[in-house]
């Protein structure tokens, strides 16, 4: 063998070994599959997380997208208008009617309030309670900044005078009654607005 049979040789054995180790090698079909870590194609899919069915997207992180349960905490109740401060109380003895002197009471402005107390089965008026009308705002944690002051007019019509709604929005107007048919009490939300005439 000549020397340019023998550079001819080595020649082919370098080129068959770079050609070994390229990596790539044919599949079945004739495709070169990609070698390890090579990156995916544009568009390709990302691979599911570990654990996931086939084809799924990337697991969430947990909790993620869950909602508030309904009738959760810190929700206001609904209000009544002025003129519908009224209802049995929560024992079922009394029966209260609330109405305000003016009927819209001004923000920040001294009222009164008149509360007719009836006996719930009977309908008849109830004299000689032991009565209190008071107001209070309980998501910012206060009541008035005034301390009304509560006298029997007689007929089972109870005055309190000296209220006064510093804020607008919403207030818890609470009725409480005491007499021989025991205690009850009456808790309605109404609205104050910001001027009388937004009522």
């Amino acid at each position: 063998m000549n020397f340019k049979t023998t550079c001819a040789v080595l020649i082919s054995l370098a080129m068959l070994a770079l050609c070994a180790c390229d990596g790539g090698q044919p599949d079945k079909k004739g495709a070169e599959k990609p070698a390890a870590g090579a990156a995916s194609a544009p568009g390709d899919a990302p691979s599911s997380a570990p654990g996931s069915a086939p084809g799924s997207g990337p697991a969430s992180a947990p909790g993620a997208g869950a909602t508030s349960a309904p009738g959760g905490k810190g929700k206001i109740p609904p209000a009544v208008a002025a003129d519908k401060i009224d209802g049995k109380g929560t024992d079922g003895k009394y029966h209260f009617k609330v109405t305000f002197k003016p009927a819209v009471p001004g923000l920040n402005e001294m009222f009164k309030a008149e509360t007719l107390v009836t006996d719930a089965a009977t309908g008849k008026p109830v004299t000689g309670l032991k009565f209190k009308l008071d107001a209070t705002m309980p998501e910012h944690r206060h009541g008035m900044m005034t301390k009304a002051q509560h006298k029997e007019l007689g007929e089972g019509i109870y005055q309190s005078e000296g209220m006064k709604l510093h804020m607008p929005g919403s207030w818890e107007i609470r009725a409480d009654a005491k007499g021989d048919a025991g205690e009850d009490h009456l808790k309605l939300r109404y609205n104050q607005p910001a001027r009388a005439k937004d009522q």
